[in-house]
């Protein structure tokens, strides 16, 4: 089952390749990923307006693939199937059926491709992808009782603020309410 969800992920996220540059948000993070590998550190020697958890992933993909535009595709291919897959996981906790799960996620992967101009936003994605997995890790905890998951919950919560302050403050609110 869960091959068979990470195959549909990554055929229904293929498109991505094939999308123009988005100059302002991929051209900002790739250009600031650079600086990062030439020694450069985040609002001390550049400004953003960006959290650097980005920065620092795009440059670790830049190190593994190289500097072109395919190897940042196949990172926001991987970024979208962990982010469906949470999803399709939490919704699988929530509901308890699997064939609900498959439904929602692939309707879900859907809605956001007929959207329009659809774009991967580094930062949003990973963040949410992360927030997910908090959210998940943190239904198990509800449901097990077992401390590692509160733990591993609180592990995603912290790596959130590193690509996005606001949904952290988001994700801590749902959490404690």
């Amino acid at each position: 089952m869960k091959l068979t969800i990470k195959i549909i992920l990554l055929i229904l996220l293929t498109p991505i390749i094939y999308r123009p540059l988005n100059t302002y948000d991929e051209g900002l993070v790739l250009v600031n990923a650079l600086r990062v590998l030439e020694g450069d550190t985040p609002y001390l020697n550049f400004w953003t307006i960006y959290p650097p958890g980005q920065f620092y992933l795009y440059a670790l993909n830049i190190v593994l693939f190289g500097k072109n535009i395919f190897a940042l595709r196949i990172l926001e291919i991987g970024i979208g199937c962990i982010l469906f897959y949470n999803f399709f996981n939490l919704s699988k906790k929530i509901t308890h059926n699997p064939l609900l799960s498959y439904t929602s996620t692939i309707l879900l992967i859907l809605i956001v491709f007929s959207t329009p101009n659809f774009r991967f936003y580094p930062a949003i994605t990973t963040a949410l992808a992360l927030c997910l997995a908090c959210l998940t890790q943190f239904t198990k905890y509800i449901i097990t009782n077992t401390k590692p998951h509160l733990y591993y919950s609180f592990i995603f919560l912290f790596l959130i603020l590193f690509f996005r302050h606001d949904i952290f403050i988001y994700t801590s609110f749902s959490l404690t309410l």
